[in-house]
C-alpha cells in the first residue's frame, strides 16, 4: 500500500549534512522506505515460518540466478544532456551491479547477475522531473513497466525529490509487490550513474545501493542501536548513517558488538568508499526474494 512507503528521508536535514557531504547538490543518498514497524514484524514472521517449512539451503552454493533490467531511460530531450542516456553507459553500469554483486576480496559473494533486457526511451519532461509518489511516479510506472516480479525496472530520470529535497535515488521493496506491483522497481537520478554529472556520487554506486533494497535490505542504521538493526547479524548496529569516507569507522553504538559498518554499499558513504556487502546480507537477500518474488 502506499501509505506504508513513509516516504521518510532519514530525517536528514541539509544542515545535519557536513559540507563534504553532497555538497551544493544538496541531495539526500537514498529516499527508499522506511518500513514501519507493524510490517517489518510481519515480514520477519513470513519470512521465518518459510524458513521452517523448507530444507535449509546454503545460498552461497546455489547457482547464479540472472535478474534482468529494462532500463526506462526517461530524458527531455533527444541529446545526452537532456537525459537520453548512452548505451554504453548502461553497459557500464551493468558491469558495476555485477562487479559488486559477483563479489571478491571482503565483498561476500551473492548468487545475482544482471543483464540488460530491454532499453526504453521514453521523452516526456514531466516524468524526467519526478516527485515521490506524485501522479507522475504512477501514471509512469502503470504505463512502462515490465515484466513480473522477478523482472527489475530502473527509471533514469533527471531529477527525483520529495517535498524540497532532492533523492539520488529510491526503491520498492519485495514486499511491497504483491499489493502493488505497477509500482515495483526503482528510480534514479542519472547524474549519479558512472560518468555522471554528482561529484563524488557518479560510480553508479547509488543503483548498486537500491537494487539491494529492492532484493530486501535494510540501511545497517535504520533500527539505530537495536539489536535487530537491519536484521542482518554481521552488520554491527550503528546509531546513524556515515557520511564522505572516514579512514576508520566510528562506534556509534558503544554497547553493542563490533564498530559500524563502514564501506558497506547500503550506507551513504560516497561512491569510492562503498566497496562491499556482509555474507549475512548475501543470505538475506537470497531469502527475502525467494519468499517475495520467486527466486
Amino acid at each position: 500500500m502506499r501509505l506504508e512507503r513513509f516516504w521518510l528521508l532519514m530525517a536528514i536535514s541539509l544542515s545535519a549534512l557536513a559540507p563534504t557531504v553532497l555538497m551544493a547538490e544538496k541531495i539526500v543518498r537514498c529516499g527508499t522506505a522506511k518500513t514501519s514497524l507493524e510490517t517489518a514484524r510481519a515480514v520477519e514472521r513470513r519470512l521465518a515460518f518459510s524458513q521452517l517449512s523448507r530444507p535449509r539451503v546454503d545460498y552461497a552454493l546455489q547457482a547464479t540466478t540472472v535478474i534482468p533490467i529494462v532500463f526506462h531511460v526517461i530524458s527531455s530531450g533527444a541529446l545526452v544532456s537532456q537525459g537520453n542516456v548512452a548505451d554504453a553507459t548502461l553497459a557500464s553500469q551493468v558491469s558495476i551491479l555485477n562487479s559488486a554483486y559477483r563479489g571478491s576480496g571482503s565483498n561476500a559473494r551473492t548468487r545475482f547477475q544482471f543483464v540488460i533486457q530491454q532499453t526504453n526511451r521514453v521523452e516526456n519532461s514531466s516524468y524526467y522531473s519526478l516527485s515521490v509518489d506524485s501522479i507522475d511516479e504512477i501514471e509512469m510506472k502503470s504505463s512502462l513497466r515490465v515484466g513480473g516480479a522477478g523482472t527489475l525496472n530502473v527509471y533514469l530520470v533527471g531529477s527525483a525529490t520529495a517535498g524540497s529535497q532532492a533523492l539520488l535515488g529510491y526503491s520498492t521493496l519485495p514486499w511491497q509487490y504483491e499489493s502493488d506491483p505497477d509500482y515495483d522497481g526503482i528510480v534514479v537520478d542519472n547524474g549519479s550513474l558512472p560518468g555522471g554529472d554528482i561529484a563524488r556520487y557518479d560510480r553508479g554506486d547509488t543503483l548498486v545501493h537500491e537494487v539491494g533494497h529492492w532484493l530486501g535490505l535494510y540501511h545497517p542504521f535504520d533500527g539505530a542501536c537495536s539489536t535487530r538493526n537491519d536484521r542482518v547479524s554481521d552488520t554491527p548496529a550503528m546509531k546513524r548513517a556515515i557520511f564522505g569516507c572516514p579512514a576508520k569507522a566510528p562506534d556509534t553504538c558503544p554497547k553493542a558488538r563490533g564498530r559500524d559498518p563502514l564501506r558497506n554499499f547500503m550506507g551513504y558513504e560516497i561512491d569510492r568508499c562503498l566497496t562491499k556487502f556482509s555474507a549475512g546480507q548475501a543470505t538475506r537477500m537470497s531469502e527475502v526474494v525467494l519468499e517475495y518474488r520467486g527466486f
